[in-house]
């Protein structure tokens, strides 16, 4: 039947053939959004933007739409995300765009220890790291999830295994 609509039926192992692509190239392609409330995060967003990011910083947001434009969300957990949830902040923030906008990479952050009830929420965290190295670590972790956004097998596991667990599938 879709081969009268001249639409092509692609099978799984069609996904996994794509091309990598130059990582300074995938830097231009995505856009990486860093919520935080200290001003010592400032020079690091800087330096990412000279190692060839596309990162834009804010201290807290309004409204969870604002993370629309972009691909991956880096969100401290403290200190942000009071209008949302005092107790949970940033780690609320988190959950709500993984419920909202599933497709985002989310990356949550934190200096300070958090009490058991914040685990539900750092469980829809694709990476949860503390707030050490940042440049380095974020601008590696950065170019991994890239290669990966840009691998539609991934895409297309990453979709699964969300509706498997919310139990859409079998």
């Amino acid at each position: 039947m879709l081969k009268r609509f001249g639409i092509k039926k692609y099978t799984i192992e069609d996904l996994q053939e794509y091309k990598n692509v130059d990582v300074n190239e995938l830097r231009n392609n995505f856009s990486i959004l860093i919520i935080d409330d200290e001003d010592d995060i400032k020079d690091d967003c800087e330096s990412l933007n000279n190692l060839g990011f596309k990162v834009t910083r804010a201290r807290d947001i309004d409204g969870i739409e604002f993370v629309i434009p972009f691909n991956i969300i880096v969100c401290d957990i403290q200190g942000v995300g009071v209008k949302f949830n005092k107790k949970y902040g940033g780690a609320y923030i988190i959950a709500q765009v993984k419920t909202k906008f599933p497709e985002k990479i989310l990356i949550g952050y934190t200096g300070k220890m958090s009490d058991a009830s914040f685990n539900k929420y750092f469980e829809k965290c694709d990476v949860l790291l503390t707030k050490d190295s940042f440049v380095d670590d974020m601008a590696n972790l950065f170019d991994s999830f890239f290669q990966k956004m840009n691998n539609p097998h991934w895409i297309w596991l990453r979709y699964r295994k969300d509706l498997v667990k919310n139990d859409d599938v079998d």
